[in-house]
């Protein structure tokens, strides 16, 4: 595996000088180039204004009209509450308040016009993660060999955008008033982060604003903690250390978990049959950070990071603080 500095110097990406690395010393460049972010900007300008051309022009069926009213009301929608849905969603109520319906107030638009631009922006980091990462691992050079073609990376970018974006699920989710745009533009913040992380891995300043991307994830989409596996993946293959205490750390807090959820017994709900095995499986994972101690003789050599990155993740949860004090003014839409 390539140490941490080899592999910034050979992915070092062209650009704008910026402040110097501390590992090696030499000029920070920005990892994404400036045909990186026109391919952003065509892809998000062009699906923004298809959104905003085929949006519902008001309340549809499913969820829209309790999400619109809960938006328009800075309420609390059904569970998990989608404290930062609702409140962006608030925004463009307000930025679009002009826009009417048959005469009639329609906070929908405005709703609905967030989900489409989100949806863009979700195609727009798509769009230039694939033309960076298409230019780091073509490696084309033109015909002096000296400097990178980057049109065949970019129009992969332009391309993947877009199919993205006109793609039938995507489009239905990113012209009515629903949260499913913003968790997808969520998850491609915490890819691209990670991407960039692998790349910048001594900049531990991505880390923490990944793990604060993640907290705030949670609180408008739980199955995110589905990708801690992957995130966890990522840290194997760039930052063994951390892997390392991510690993001990989460397997005891899960085991932890396990063990105080097989103990419990709430009144009329049947007892497990299989506590005991559970049992077992939670006080392994309680013994685990042993078990690697042993294994490496090393462990919590990354506690300062960990904790940091805990504290960003905590602040990104903070959040659901939004609930209770939106639940205690009693909007129409009050989930409580």
């Amino acid at each position: 595996m390539l140490k941490r500095n080899d592999k910034i110097a050979e992915f070092q990406a062209p650009g704008k000088s910026a402040a110097p690395d501390a590992g090696t010393g030499q000029p920070r460049r920005s990892f994404f180039e400036r045909v990186d972010w026109g391919v952003f900007w065509i892809v998000f300008l062009g699906m923004a204004l298809f959104y905003a051309y085929t949006q519902a022009p008001t309340v549809t069926l499913e969820d829209s009209g309790e999400l619109v009213v809960a938006a328009d009301y800075l309420g609390v929608p059904h569970p998990p509450g989608y404290p930062l849905w609702t409140i962006a969603a608030w925004f463009f109520t307000r930025i679009f308040r002009f826009v009417t319906y048959m005469g009639q107030p329609n906070p929908a638009w405005g709703v609905n016009f967030c989900s489409g631009f989100f949806g863009a922006l979700t195609c727009a980091l798509v769009a230039m993660l694939v033309s960076r990462l298409g230019a780091i691992f073509g490696g084309a050079v033109d015909d002096s060999g000296r400097r990178q073609l980057r049109w065949p990376s970019a129009v992969g970018g332009v391309a993947a955008g877009y199919l993205l974006g006109f793609n039938g699920l995507f489009w239905s989710q990113s012209v009515i008033a629903e949260v499913y745009t913003i968790n997808a533009f969520l998850h491609m913040l915490i890819l691209l982060l990670s991407v960039m992380w692998i790349y910048r891995g001594q900049d531990n300043r991505i880390l923490y604003w990944m793990s604060f991307v993640f907290g705030v994830s949670i609180t408008n989409c739980q199955p995110i903690v589905f990708l801690g596996p992957s995130l966890l993946i990522v840290f194997y293959f760039t930052d063994r250390p951390l892997f390392r205490d991510c690993m001990a750390l989460g397997l005891a807090l899960v085991g932890a978990y396990m063990l105080r959820s097989a103990s419990l017994t709430l009144p009329g709900v049947q007892v497990a049959t299989h506590r005991g095995a559970k049992t077992l499986v939670a006080v392994l994972m309680l013994a685990s950070p042993l078990a690697i101690w042993l294994y490496t003789r090393r462990l919590l050599t990354e506690w300062r990071r960990i904790v940091i990155m805990t504290l960003c993740l905590g602040l990104g949860l903070s959040l659901f603080v939004y609930l209770p004090i939106a639940s205690d003014f009693n909007p129409p839409m009050n989930w409580g």
